[in-house]
C-alpha cells in the first residue's frame, strides 16, 4: 500500500511535468523544455520496468521477461541521451566552451551504443550502459560546476540535480547487490532523487 502510494505521487508528477513542458515547448520552441520531456518520459518508464509493470499489464505473456529486459536498458540508453542534449540545451555548456563541441558530440553518439548490442547481449548491454551513465556524470560534473563558478545560475542547478541522481544511482546499485538492507526507504531513494530533480529544473 505504502509503495502504491509513492509510485503513484511520482508517476503522477512526472506525467504533470511532461504535459507542462511540452504545452511551454509548443508555445516557445526552446528546445530545452522538449528534451527535459523526453527526458523525464524515458525515466518515467525505466521507473515501470524496475517495478516490473509491464507484467501486471501483460501477465499472460511468459516471454515477456526478455524483451522486458531490452526495453529497460533501451530506455536508460535515451535518457542519458537526452540528459546530454538537456544539459547542452539548458547551461549553454557549448557556447561556453566551445572547444568541447566536437567531443560533445562524439559523446552524445557513444551514449547510444548499447542499443547496438541489446539483441545480442542484453545483459552485457546493461553493463554498457552503466558504465556510459558514469562516464556521462564524469564529465558533466566538472564542467557543470566549472559553468557555475563563472555566474551561469543554470548551470549550478543542473549540477545539484547531477549530484542528487547520481546518489540515487549509486544508493540503487548498493541496494541490488545486497550492501545495504532493501528497505522501502532504500528502494525509493532513486524515486527521491528522480523527485527532486523534476522539481529543481
Amino acid at each position: 500500500q505504502k509503495d502504491l502510494i509513492i509510485a503513484s505521487f511520482f508517476y503522477g508528477s512526472a506525467f504533470i511535468l511532461i504535459l507542462y513542458h511540452l504545452i511551454v515547448y509548443y508555445t516557445l520552441r526552446q528546445k530545452a523544455l522538449l528534451f527535459y520531456a523526453f527526458m523525464v518520459s524515458s525515466m518515467a518508464i525505466a521507473f515501470t520496468c524496475r517495478d516490473g509493470w509491464p507484467n501486471y499489464l501483460f501477465p499472460t505473456n511468459e516471454n515477456w521477461i526478455i524483451p522486458l529486459g531490452w526495453l529497460t536498458v533501451g530506455v536508460l540508453t535515451f535518457l542519458t541521451f537526452f540528459l546530454l542534449r538537456y544539459g547542452r540545451e539548458l547551461t549553454g555548456l557549448v557556447q561556453q566552451f566551445p572547444k568541447i563541441e566536437k567531443p560533445y558530440r562524439v559523446l552524445e553518439i557513444f551514449v547510444l551504443a548499447p542499443l547496438l548490442v541489446i539483441p545480442f547481449a542484453a545483459v552485457q548491454a546493461g553493463y554498457l550502459n552503466n558504465f556510459v551513465n558514469l562516464l556521462v556524470f564524469v564529465i558533466l560534473l566538472p564542467l557543470t560546476f566549472l559553468q557555475g563558478l563563472k555566474g551561469n545560475r543554470l548551470a549550478w542547478w543542473f549540477f545539484i540535480t547531477l549530484v542528487l541522481q547520481l546518489g540515487g544511482f549509486v544508493f540503487e546499485v548498493l541496494r541490488i547487490q545486497s550492501l545495504i538492507p532493501s528497505t522501502t526507504t532504500t528502494r525509493y531513494t532513486l524515486f527521491s532523487s528522480a523527485f527532486l530533480e523534476f522539481v529543481l529544473l
